[in-house]
């Protein structure tokens, strides 16, 4: 759905979507391209089935899920990257297809990166159905979000203390644009995670990695506008009737 939201924002824009199939022995890769081409055929859709399982639900924080994140992700970026449309790029937008965003939130942030005012910038992402949480504007995307290099995960800055844009080490919270470069230059998620991509043993988050990457050939402008909501929702039930 954030696809052809995004589609349906500019009409003229072409579309690759390239995804990466979960062990699923059901006919989710039936249903995605119905959706698909259902929806727009002008949409170049890749889906590459894996026979390897990536993850688990709910989500297991361990070193085993990052290795094979890691593993999943690369592959996507090796096709993509390998089609050469990237060196025509300005921008590159990465959205996990499980947050909803208003389609403001693409318009605000693109411009940023194409300018040159940034080198990633992500939204800020909020639980879209944990009411509690919800009110509090707790950000979901804790554990890839980080203030300094050194940061585990996000100090949990209460969110009327921020201000309106948060320079950070790390950031993604389900919708995000790169700077291009990232991708020609710094394209690699570490199976060791972040401290695997600084030269140290041990596990964290893959998407830390590629900033630290990034880092190493001048791409530092990295931010995060908390006034840009993507939402995700535990229960998928649960899109419509909380937001």
């Amino acid at each position: 759905s954030c696809i052809l939201t995004i589609k349906n924002w500019d009409e003229t824009c072409h579309i690759d979507f390239y995804g990466y199939i979960n062990d699923c022995n059901d006919d989710t890769e039936e249903q995605i391209r119905k959706a698909f081409i259902d929806k727009d055929k002008s949409i170049q859709l890749t889906l590459i089935n894996s026979e390897e399982k990536s993850t688990s639900y709910p989500p297991e924080v361990s070193s085993a899920r990052i290795i094979s994140l890691s593993k999943c992700r690369n592959k996507c970026l090796d096709i993509f990257l390998e089609s050469g449309r990237i060196d025509s790029c300005n921008a590159v937008a990465w959205i996990d297809s499980d947050y909803l965003f208003d389609i403001g939130l693409a318009a605000k942030l693109i411009p940023k990166v194409i300018s040159g005012d940034a080198d990633a910038i992500s939204g800020y992402s909020m639980h879209g159905d944990i009411p509690r949480l919800f009110e509090q504007k707790d950000l979901y995307d804790k554990w890839a979000t980080r203030e300094s290099d050194f940061d585990h995960w996000w100090a949990c800055r209460p969110y009327e203390n921020l201000p309106e844009i948060v320079k950070v080490s790390c950031t993604f919270n389900g919708f995000f644009v790169f700077n291009p470069k990232f991708f020609n230059e710094a394209n690699i998620f570490s199976e060791n995670g972040m401290l695997g991509a600084m030269g140290h043993s041990g596990f964290d988050v893959d998407w830390a990695s590629i900033f630290v990457r990034g880092k190493k050939i001048g791409l530092r402008k990295v931010f995060m506008d908390k006034t840009v909501f993507a939402f995700w929702f535990k229960n998928p039930s649960n899109v419509g009737k909380f937001w």
